[in-house]
């Protein structure tokens, strides 16, 4: 199967090849900042050569670069306080998202097992942790992809039924299309992202989370089968087949210092700080079809049902 591969301002294609990914750190206690920092930047020299940024993403270059031109109500406490609130979230909520289309590529339906595994794993998170998943509908007309959205909805009333509570679900399923700025608002919310595609060319998403912490807050969880691992080495990689496994991953983002979740944030936004920098066509067409939602990007929460 032929998948889109990200060069330095173009879309090639071709059988992914394996790639040796410097290894992330293997706990915050051995996390060498510095060491981290300077291969980032070694990478960015080799792979993110600077460029002018299109017109259409002026506003995420001054984000990227700590110069939004936002007003106050979209800082990520104000983020927070309006999604807890449209939800009926307690205040001391650790909130986790996901944002996809329904695609069998995306791995839904692994990352609410995982979700199910970790509170299995960890009772006393029982009532603390709510994940909000996204999913845009598109392709409903075809069987398969009904059923995959029917699957969804079954297993999300299940773990509720499992560990819900009058006040409380543990998996809310949005079904809907987003703009833009609502899926922002989500990310700026977040505690971590969740990211588990079985099979993605690049997958926007990680790269818009990113974007979205000028913070420099927050986890990202990125599948190793995502083309952004290979970019993204910084986030906590994991194997979305196996839910156990994400299930620790979990735990891991969810004890993660804020200086560690800083020290992290802030390598991944220098290499999207490279990414955002290339050009505007090519893109367009990554957007496409890895299923992002960057503003100014070919979002497919604006795409026509098919």
């Amino acid at each position: 199967m032929l998948r889109a591969r990200w060069t330095s301002g173009s879309i090639s294609f071709g059988v992914p090849k394996v790639k040796h990914r410097a290894p992330r750190p293997s706990s915050p206690a051995s996390e060498n900042v510095g060491g981290l920092e300077q291969a980032n930047q070694q990478r960015q020299r080799a792979c993110c050569p600077r460029q002018a940024f299109p017109p259409q993403l002026q506003h995420q270059q001054r984000h990227i670069r700590g110069h939004d031109d936002r007003t106050d109500a979209m800082r990520p406490v104000d983020c927070r306080q309006r999604v807890f609130a449209r939800l009926g979230l307690a205040d001391d909520t650790c909130l986790a998202v996901g944002v996809d289309r329904f695609d069998y590529t995306k791995g839904i339906l692994e990352r609410l097992q995982a979700i199910r595994a970790f509170l299995e794993q960890n009772p006393g998170w029982v009532g603390r942790l709510s994940f909000i998943q996204i999913a845009a509908p598109t392709r409903s007309k075809l069987p398969s992809y009904q059923q995959l959205q029917h699957d969804a909805a079954s297993l999300t009333e299940d773990i509720n039924r499992q560990f819900g509570r009058p006040d409380y679900q543990p998996v809310i399923l949005i079904p809907r299309h987003h703009e833009p700025d609502e899926v922002y608002e989500y990310f700026r919310a977040a505690d971590f992202c969740l990211v588990s595609s079985l099979h993605d060319g690049m997958n926007l998403v990680a790269k818009e989370f990113v974007a979205a912490r000028d913070d420099d807050q927050g986890v990202l969880i990125l599948s190793t089968f995502a083309g952004a691992s290979r970019e993204l080495p910084e986030a906590l990689i994991v194997n979305p087949y196996d839910p156990a496994g994400m299930a620790r991953t979990i735990t891991e983002a969810l004890t993660l210092s804020p200086e560690h979740q800083r020290a992290r944030m802030r390598l991944m936004r220098e290499t999207v700080r490279g990414f955002l920098s290339t050009d505007s066509v090519a893109l367009r067409s990554v957007a496409r079809t890895s299923g992002g939602v960057f503003a100014g990007a070919m979002s497919p929460y604006q795409l026509p049902d098919s």
